[in-house]
């Protein structure tokens, strides 16, 4: 009777061990990280609602940041600032901004057991995906980026080469690095403007 007692709980026990592990796997299966830019204000990511947890990084001036598409998200404000057409003191500030914004987002991809990263490109984007990167294998979360334009931006060049998808709009999108794993997605847009095309 004994043996028999201690095997069955052995094997409730096991049990237990895999149903909390399927439960942390499910639940770290829907966290998600999107970083965000200012010019994607407009609901650019509109399946957000469906995912069970998403979380929102972006630089402080980011008008995306008081989306409704994100009213129910998570929002991590981190430093950062962009390079383009600064003199030699800024640029050199921003480069620390963005070093320090990258530490910051590390730091929460850890505490957040991110399963994705999602980028919309310009300097908002770089913090979150070079910190996805850095971190260790079994840490690293997926990194995506999107580029809604038909010429690839200065950031999504930069971070391209080092994501595991690069979405695009267009099928024939100029400056797209060499050896980039690209898929078309198209440009998702508000459902006010779907609705006028569907007219």
């Amino acid at each position: 009777g004994a043996p028999a007692a201690v095997g069955a709980e052995r094997a409730a026990d096991d049990d237990g061990a895999l149903a909390r592990e399927a439960a942390i796997a499910q639940q770290r299966a829907h966290r998600v990280i999107v970083s965000h830019l200012e010019r994607c204000g407009d609901d650019r990511l509109l399946g957000a609602q469906m995912l069970e947890r998403v979380a929102l990084m972006t630089d402080a001036r980011s008008a995306a940041f008081d989306s409704p598409a994100f009213a129910n998200t998570e929002r991590f404000v981190l430093r950062g600032s962009g390079l383009a057409g600064q003199g030699a003191l800024a640029a050199a500030r921003g480069t620390l901004a963005l070093a320090a914004g990258t530490v910051e987002a590390r730091g929460l991809l850890r505490r957040l057991d991110a399963t994705a990263v999602v980028g919309f490109g310009g300097y908002a984007s770089v913090p979150p995906l070079v910190a996805a990167r850095t971190l260790a294998a079994r840490l690293r979360p997926v990194t995506v980026l999107h580029e809604q334009n038909a010429v690839l931006g200065r950031a999504n060049r930069m971070l391209a080469p080092r994501a595991d998808l690069l979405a695009l709009s267009y099928a024939a999108t100029a400056r797209v690095p060499p050896g980039c794993t690209s898929a078309v997605v198209g440009n998702p847009v508000r459902p006010a403007l779907a609705a006028l095309a569907g007219q």
